[in-house]
């Protein structure tokens, strides 16, 4: 997700279409089914919403007043979306952590990336417990610790940082160079 940069010129707006990729871009693509159940319900600052469907079958509501999304808008949408995806995380937290000590163990974490169907050896699931902690000497992860992971493995598609360095090299010696 991209940051910073100058507040939007007044009177500037989104088209539907436009919605939905920057929450993705925002909120990144694991967020996609929580963007539809967000952008189908009102939204605080929508005058007079109406409803239809985009070419995808996704449902939206909209200004009658603009037609398009406002900066304001946005942000009240942003929110939900990261409310729904916080609230998906926690329920996994809860779900991995079998023995309810409040944290994520070694094995606990090895258990939760099988089922999301990576195939993880033990010296990977410590390499991501060492990345989420900075330190070599971590047993558990606290919630905040657990989603740094959850976001590394899903990014990476569960390679560590040195096997993704090395597909890297690898695909660069294969891809033309632009």
């Amino acid at each position: 997700p991209r940051g910073g940069g100058a507040p939007p010129p007044a009177g500037a707006a989104l088209e539907p279409r436009q919605l939905k990729d920057l929450l993705v871009e925002l909120c990144g693509a694991q967020a996609h089914d929580h963007i539809k159940d967000v952008l189908a319900v009102p939204c605080e600052g929508i005058d007079e919403p109406i409803a239809f469907h985009d070419e995808q079958g996704i449902r939206w509501r909209w200004s009658f007043s603009t037609g398009a999304a406002h900066f304001r808008e946005v942000l009240a949408w942003a929110r939900k979306v990261r409310e729904l995806e916080r609230e998906k995380l926690w329920r996994m937290f809860t779900q991995t952590d079998i023995n309810n000590n409040g944290f994520i163990d070694q094995e606990e974490l090895g258990t939760m990336m099988r089922s999301l169907g990576y195939t993880p050896l033990r010296v990977v699931v410590r390499e991501f417990l060492m990345e989420a902690s900075g330190r070599d000497d971590i047993e558990d992860l606290d919630f905040d610790r657990f989603v740094c992971v959850l976001e590394a493995v899903q990014s990476r598609q569960g390679f560590t940082k040195r096997e993704q360095d090395a597909l890297l090299a690898a695909f660069g010696l294969f891809s033309p160079p632009r």
